[in-house]
């Protein structure tokens, strides 16, 4: 997960780091990944993996898609502000 922080920070000139990195994956192993790296992680049960498989992934919060985009932001920025608690809450 290192390298992708490191790439999106010179594309975007923001240093991300594991408080301010937010994950939207829709696979279990994307989702391990991410917590495992210290990322908060919005799961996607949109495709063949349910919203229990992935939120026992660890996905901080799992929604069924990805038209509602005003949910989705709402949840990115819930996840910023929690900053440096891993615990999803």
């Amino acid at each position: 997960m290192r390298v992708a922080q490191q790439r999106a920070s010179t594309r975007h000139g923001y240093i991300f780091t594991r408080d301010t990195t937010v994950i939207i994956d829709d696979s279990l192993e994307d989702v391990r990944t991410g917590r495992e790296g210290g990322a908060h992680v919005i799961g996607v049960a949109s495709g063949t993996t349910s919203a229990e498989q992935l939120a026992a992934a660890g996905a901080c919060h799992v929604i069924p898609g990805l038209a509602d985009t005003r949910n989705i932001i709402h949840l990115i920025t819930q996840c910023a502000v929690s900053g440096a608690d891993r615990s999803c809450s």
